[in-house]
C-alpha cells in the first residue's frame, strides 16, 4: 500500500482490499494461493494491524462493530462449522467467535445471536445484545427479528410456534398470529387484523396520529420522510386493478390525492426534507 507521496506504508506480503472505510480495510496474505484458504485481518491507512489474519470472515462496520466468523470443529459431530462474533475498529473482540448465528450487522444498537446446543435440530435459542457484547435479553427465544429501537418480533422457547410482538425489555406486547405485519421501510410497521385491516402502527420515534379507525379502507404501501405512500382498496378489500397511490402525513392529513401510478422515492438535493 502507497500514501499520496509514493511511500511503502505497508510490505507486499499483504493483500489489502481496494478500498478504505472509516480508514478501516481487511486483508489477507498475499502468498495465499487458494481461495477457500484465505483469513483476513484488519489494517487501517497508517498501515498498522489492528487484528491479525485469523478470520474467514470480516463484514462491513456498523455501530462500529463487525461480525467475523472462524471455523471450529464440533466436539461431538467432528464436522468443521462457522462460528461468529464481533470485533471493534480497535480490532478487539467484543464477542469472541463462538456462536451458531449472529447478525449480520447491529441494528439500533442491537443484534440477534444464537448458542450452539447438543440437538441437533438446526434450531438454536437466540438472544439479544448491545454494541458492548452484553445481553439485553438471554436466551430465552426460538426467533428474534428486530423490528426498530423498540420493538421485535420473537418467538419463545415455550411456545416456537406463536409468534408474539415483544419489546426491546422482553414484555410480550401482544399476539401477532392472527395478524399481518407489513414493512413500511424507514422504521415503520403496519399491524393488520384478519381483515387485512391496519390496526396499530410499529416503529419511529416520532408521534404518529393516524386515526386508522377511518382509514380502513386504505393499504398503507411505504414511508419516506414522514410521508406515507397509500392506495385505496375497492369494495372486496383489493387493490383496484388501477392502483392509485397518494401520500399522507402522520397526523393523517392527506398531501397528495390518490391519482398517481407511481410515486418514487424522494431523494435528498438541497437539504430540505
Amino acid at each position: 500500500m502507497l500514501n499520496l507521496k509514493g511511500e511503502a506504508v505497508t510490505d507486499v506480503k499483504y493483500d489489502i482490499d481496494y478500498r478504505f472505510l472509516h480508514g478501516l480495510a481487511s486483508f489477507s496474505l498475499a502468498d495465499t494461493k487458494f481461495e477457500d484458504s484465505f483469513i483476513y485481518g484488519l489494517i487501517n491507512t497508517k498501515g498498522q494491524v489492528l487484528a491479525k489474519p485469523v478470520y474467514r470472515e470480516i463484514l462491513s462496520f456498523s455501530n462500529g462493530l463487525a461480525r467475523v466468523m472462524v471455523y471450529k470443529q464440533d466436539k461431538v459431530y467432528k464436522e468443521y462449522y462457522p462460528n461468529y462474533g464481533y470485533i471493534d475498529i480497535s480490532g478487539k473482540e467484543v464477542v469472541k467467535p463462538e456462536l451458531a448465528r449472529a447478525s449480520e450487522s447491529f441494528s439500533h444498537g442491537m443484534a440477534v445471536i444464537a448458542r450452539f446446543d447438543d440437538q441437533d435440530d438446526g434450531e438454536f435459542d437466540h438472544a439479544l445484545i448491545n454494541t458492548k457484547g452484553e445481553f439485553k435479553l438471554g436466551y430465552n427465544w426460538k426467533n428474534l427479528k428486530i423490528l426498530d429501537s423498540r420493538y421485535l418480533l420473537a418467538k419463545t422457547i415455550k411456545n416456537k410456534y406463536e409468534t408474539i410482538l415483544i419489546n426491546s425489555e422482553g414484555k410480550r406486547i401482544m399476539s401477532v398470529e392472527d395478524k399481518g405485519i407489513a414493512d413500511l421501510n424507514n422504521g415503520l410497521y403496519t399491524v393488520t387484523n384478519m381483515d387485512k385491516e391496519p390496526v396499530y402502527f410499529i416503529g419511529l420515534d416520532k408521534k404518529i396520529s393516524i386515526d386508522l379507525s377511518q382509514n380502513k379502507r386504505r393499504k398503507f404501501m411505504s414511508y419516506q420522510y414522514g410521508l406515507i405512500r397509500f392506495c385505496n382498496l375497492d369494495s372486496n378489500d383489493k387493490e383496484s386493478v388501477q392502483v392509485k397511490l397518494g401520500l399522507m402525513d402522520l397526523k393523517g392529513n392527506i398531501i397528495v390525492k390518490p391519482k398517481y401510478n407511481r410515486i418514487g422515492d424522494f431523494e435528498l438535493t438541497d437539504g430540505s426534507l
